[in-house]
């Protein structure tokens, strides 16, 4: 039985690096697989975190999220829970685009533009309060479901 007076102790990760056609794009909600790379990377995460018990584990739905927690799992008897909620931020028009391809179809945008997300709004996407309250919700949810118990959160989140 969890403690409810003792707070939850979260790991958070980001997922490892993505198949090749998806380095130098925006990848908000565009669904890649990790790079061997990546799994790799993955690996190495869960060797480091391996004296670590994990009660829960969870992930973003998204296919490198959810690969990535599969590997820190797979020598534990926890399984990794996705929650759509803990997507990347909704980068519309511009998902799985790369620079180059956003900038020839929107020459007046500048790139400083994005650089803060607060301010920014991407065409057809999320805005920054959206993207905010959406994971800072869920976040809650796991938090108070989770007191006294040890979480890993895999995912690409900068609330």
């Amino acid at each position: 039985m969890p403690d409810l007076k003792k707070p939850a102790r979260l790991f958070l990760v980001r997922h490892g690096e993505v198949v090749r056609q998806g380095q130098g794009k925006f990848l908000g909600f565009t669904d890649l697989k990790l790079s061997i790379r990546g799994k790799k990377q993955m690996e190495s995460l869960a060797e480091h975190l391996k004296g670590i018990s994990l009660d829960q584990v969870y992930a973003s739905d998204l296919i490198r999220a959810v690969d990535s927690a599969g590997i820190i799992c797979q020598n534990r008897k926890v399984k990794p829970v996705s929650r759509p909620a803990f997507r990347e931020m909704n980068m519309g028009d511009w998902d799985g685009k790369s620079w180059e391809d956003v900038r020839g179809k929107n020459s007046e945008i500048n790139p400083r533009y994005f650089y803060n997300l607060k301010k920014f709004h991407f065409p057809g996407g999320e805005n920054w309060s959206q993207f905010r309250s959406r994971v800072l919700h869920e976040m809650e949810i796991l938090l108070r479901e989770g007191q006294g118990k040890k979480i890993l959160l895999a995912a690409q989140l900068k609330v």
